[in-house]
């Protein structure tokens, strides 16, 4: 699996691949938390490698100037505002499906280091994380996870 950052449109969840010359639409999870969008106009995307026309051209032949059409899109996110209720998350994934909660789970540790600086925004509440793979090789973001897990306590 490698890690991409693209400089998206405005989005929210997932982003199709319309790839020229891939009869194939490839459709991709965002995993970076909302604050990379809005500070660096890039978005992350976790792309396992297999035989998937669109997740091939991804590893072996895009390079920094390929241009794909997209389409993005989506209603799975978690965004509280600054004066909502304290409230607990348990997020659930297995495999891939790690990617969308990545992404809630970047997006609020970013919110509790924005209240620790400040002094004042939304309070994350208790979250546990709940995820499974058919193998240790499949676990993705092992390393990765365990340095952003340990940002939050």
């Amino acid at each position: 699996m490698s890690l991409f950052r693209l400089c998206p449109p405005p989005l929210l969840v997932w982003i199709d691949f319309f790839i020229p010359g891939v009869s194939v639409v490839g459709g991709f999870s965002i995993c970076s938390s909302p604050r990379l969008l809005e500070q660096e106009r890039m978005i992350e995307l976790a792309v396992k490698y297999t035989n998937h026309p669109p997740a091939l051209w991804i590893h072996n032949q895009c390079t920094l100037d390929s241009e794909v059409a997209v389409r993005v899109g989506g209603e799975f996110f978690f965004d509280p505002e600054p004066s909502d209720v304290s409230r607990n998350l348990v997020l659930i994934a297995g495999g891939v499906g790690i990617n969308p909660l990545l992404s809630i789970l970047r997006h609020s540790a970013d919110l509790h280091r924005e209240r620790a600086n400040k002094g004042s925004g939304y309070e994350i509440g208790t979250i546990k994380l709940f995820y499974s793979a058919k193998n240790t090789s499949e676990l993705l973001f092992k390393v990765r996870g365990r340095c952003m897990f340990h940002s939050l306590l």
